[in-house]
């Protein structure tokens, strides 16, 4: 009997040389491991024409061959017991790097017996393979089937290999069937427990972007678990979709395996690197990151129908409680309804009917990402968007009351709702430049649901420049006026920066990785407030800081702040915003008082300011920010500023809450007054014990440039890399080692991605294009990759 999980029976790629490898058999040992090595090669050589359901059973019969020739050299006659492949192997699903699943039944467990199968674990070790085997009588394999639920499974998808065929019918009379009547409803519901509890702990959806091939939704497990749930029923359900899913999972799974020369199975963003030039070796002509999603795009796809049939086995599948849109004017009137429009979008995508109402929306089904910053596909992040415009305009999430009040605002939720969904349309071809695409795809959208012409405008123009808010907001310094116009510019309108301001926040929310946070929605409402001044015609920044300051503060104080002003550097004024100036005002008068370093904080949402005054020093900045590690603080952004008298005023905002004001604003002060680079030893400790067991990053993950166009006194440099503990001090250490006074720090923390930018002069003037610049930026990938001492 073949299990329900088990696909029907192909022709392998390659028969393996049958007598080859008996005679191999026969001399053991080394001859056994050439031979099988040799058919496994002939199998692999063909596994691009064949495919991967055909490679893996190819590989199933390489190993099939050897044990049957031992059966057939120890025991030709086969009498008294069989030998079975089960689990994976039972299957047929073989990878390089799988184990083989064995089971000698035995109607009498007999010394011969007992010797026969030691010998046959033993002989396939030798060649290399992985083997878990077991003897049992048909007793023994009934009494564990009803204990172990994973053996069950294993023993249902079992095929037969050599040995006694009537041995095997007294399983399927004796045992299978027996267990299936006395214990099949309980194994059904132990076997849907597993599968709900390993859906729900690897993210409990299809469209993860770095999936474990095996174990999370949408992965073997899932085609597995399809097959075990109806195993009381007459037919397992989607066998040819589901078969298609299978092959396509164990191409991935294969290449893997080979790839990594061991057992692989999470397919995280370096591994889809790697992978892409085996999965498209004809697609070298085209651009990096188009080339990246069209080779992955059949993994999300398959894993998409692997997972809603596991889904539907499950039970899982969504009834359609409210009648569901089924025309055009049915989707404008939901998506121009106030109620949440998220849970009847999401049903309609998973019956695949929101892309017949909105044919645009099919280039972003299963649409993978090349971007470290997403978690999810395109289709999934844009969906989890929507529902959190939702939860907004129901009173929930960071921000909410704010961004409540600004869709409350919007004549109609119609244009934002349908630029949201057509708001990555663009990406088919990659994230570089998707904006733009994505309103030329977009253009036939409107019409077709008969928006007006203003209506329609307004949802092309908001997919053109859905990504300058978020841009901006994150990485502009405060005075930066030419980030607010350029944004004031895509807006148009108070009206159109509204429908960005809700697009870029539900762009952000649906990222995923913890990206959108209450420090995240203070930072966007400020800049947006900024913009919003502009476009009233007011200005987006005081035009004087001391007038400003000599607002808040008393006339006594007047003397401090002109001092401040007249010590400061030239982009002081324009980048300080008063309240920070203001903390400036009282460390310096703090530190006349004690000398020495004066450390302080203020609070706003989801973030403290922390602030320092010190004697400048090398490698001054760095060490703040290796201390601030140490304590424990989650750096979002950094400020740095030398006064002309020496004096360096050194600012972070970190994450909220912080582990303790008192021994924070301690471990600054201290990290100032010591020796410079004391704290290096340990901070390489921590960030050690931090990461052990984790994959190091690539450095194609990495992304290093220059910014500016030279014509200022100072050059601004970015980097773009997986944020990790001790990062910045890492980054602010090379730029030192190298000479450069650092003039002012921005760090972008999005998600698991960090973009720190510098702006850095060397001797009074930024460093020269070309190889002075380029040693810069080949540093600072080198740190951010392999930290010197970091033990990768």
């Amino acid at each position: 009997m073949t299990g329900p999980g088990a696909p029907p029976p192909s022709r392998p790629p390659t028969t393996p040389p049958s007598l080859f490898l008996r005679t191999a058999v026969r001399e053991g040992g080394r001859a056994v491991r050439e031979a099988l090595g040799a058919a496994r090669e002939a199998v692999l050589a063909e596994r691009a024409e064949a495919g991967g359901l055909a490679t893996a059973r190819g590989l199933a019969a390489c190993a099939d061959a050897v044990v049957r020739a031992f059966v057939d050299h120890r025991a030709p006659s086969g009498r008294g017991f069989t030998v079975l492949a089960l689990g994976g192997y039972g299957r047929g699903e073989l990878c390089p790097f799988s184990d083989l699943d064995l089971l000698v039944l035995a109607r009498r467990r007999t010394p011969a017996v007992r010797d026969l199968a030691a010998d046959l674990a033993a002989l396939l070790w030798d060649a290399g393979a992985s083997v878990h085997l077991t003897l049992r009588t048909p007793g023994g394999t009934a009494a564990a089937m009803a204990k172990d639920h994973a053996f069950a499974s294993s023993v249902l998808d079992h095929r037969f290999l050599a040995g006694d065929r009537t041995a095997a019918e007294v399983l399927r009379t004796r045992v299978l069937r027996p267990f299936l009547k006395r214990h099949g409803e309980r194994f059904v519901a132990l076997k849907r427990a597993e599968a709900i509890r390993r859906r729900a702990a690897r993210g409990g959806t299809a469209a993860l972007l770095e999936p474990d091939v095996k174990e999370s939704p949408g992965g073997l497990r899932d085609v597995h678990a399809a097959g075990w749930l109806s195993v009381l029923s007459p037919a397992p359900p989607d066998g040819r979709a589901l078969e298609r899913a299978l092959d396509a999972i164990l191409r991935f799974r294969i290449e893997m395996h080979l790839l990594a020369g061991r057992k692989q199975d999470l397919l995280d963003l370096g591994t889809q690197r790697d992978l892409v030039p085996r999965l498209l070796p004809e697609g070298a002509d085209l651009p990096p990151e188009e080339r990246h999603l069209r080779a992955l795009a059949p993994w999300f796809a398959a894993a998409r129908d692997a997972s809603r049939a596991c889904e539907r086995a499950l039970g899982e599948e969504p009834t359609d409680g409210d009648p569901l849109p089924g025309d055009a004017a049915g989707l404008r009137a939901l998506l121009e309804a106030r109620a949440p429009a998220g849970p009847a979008l999401r049903a309609l995508h998973r019956r695949d009917r929101l892309e017949r109402l909105l044919p645009e929306w099919g280039a972003v089904v299963a649409l993978p990402q090349a971007d470290p910053y997403h978690a999810f596909t395109v289709d999934e992040h844009t969906l989890r968007g929507l529902e959190a415009l939702d939860g907004w305009i129901e009173g929930r999430g960071h921000g909410w009351k704010r961004l409540a009040e600004e869709a409350a605002a919007l004549p109609s939720l119609l244009p934002l709702r349908l630029g949201l969904l057509l708001h990555d349309v663009g990406k088919v071809r990659g994230s570089r430049g998707h904006a733009a695409r994505g309103a030329e795809e977009a253009r036939g959208a409107p019409e077709r649901l008969g928006l007006p012409p203003a209506d329609a405008g307004a949802v092309i123009r908001l997919v053109e420049h859905h990504t300058v808010l978020g841009e901006a907001s994150a990485l502009s310094v405060h005075g930066d006026e030419e980030a607010v116009r350029r944004v004031a510019a895509a807006a148009g309108t108070r009206e159109g920066l509204r429908l960005l301001l809700l697009c870029t926040a539900a762009d952000i929310a649906g990222v995923g990785n913890g990206a959108w946070t209450a420090w995240r929605a203070a930072q966007l409402l400020e800049f947006h407030d900024r913009v919003e001044a502009v476009l009233r015609g007011a200005p987006a920044f005081p035009p004087d800081l001391g007038g400003a300051l000599r607002e808040v503060l008393p006339p006594r104080r007047a003397a401090e702040i002109d001092s401040l002003l007249a010590r400061a550097p030239h982009h002081y004024a324009a980048s300080v915003p008063p309240r920070r100036a203001r903390l400036h005002l009282d460390l310096l008068r703090r530190r006349r008082r004690r000398g020495g370093a004066v450390a302080g904080l203020e609070e706003r949402p989801g973030a403290v300011d922390l602030s320092l005054a010190a004697g400048d020093r090398p490698h001054l900045f760095a060490d703040l920010a290796g201390a601030l590690t140490l304590a424990g603080c989650d750096i979002l952004s950094a400020d740095a500023h030398t006064l002309s008298d020496g004096t360096a005023l050194d600012d972070f905002t970190v994450r909220a809450p912080i582990p303790g004001r008192a021994r924070v604003l301690g471990a600054l002060e201290e990290a100032a007054l010591a020796p410079p680079g004391s704290a290096v030893p340990a901070l390489r400790a921590f960030a050690r014990r931090l990461r052990a067991g984790v994959r190091p990053p690539g450095d194609r993950s990495v992304l290093a440039r220059r910014t500016d166009d030279g014509s200022g006194p100072a050059a601004e440099v970015r980097v773009e890399c997986p944020d990790r503990p001790g990062l910045l001090h890492d980054l602010a250490r090379v730029l030192s080692d190298a000479g450069c006074d650092l003039r002012q720090v921005r760090v972008a923390t999005l998600g698991p991605r960090a973009l720190d930018a510098f702006r850095i002069s060397r001797g009074g003037r930024p460093p020269a294009p070309g190889e002075e610049t380029g040693a810069l930026l080949e540093a600072l990938r080198e740190a951010a990759v392999h930290p010197p001492g970091e033990g990768w």
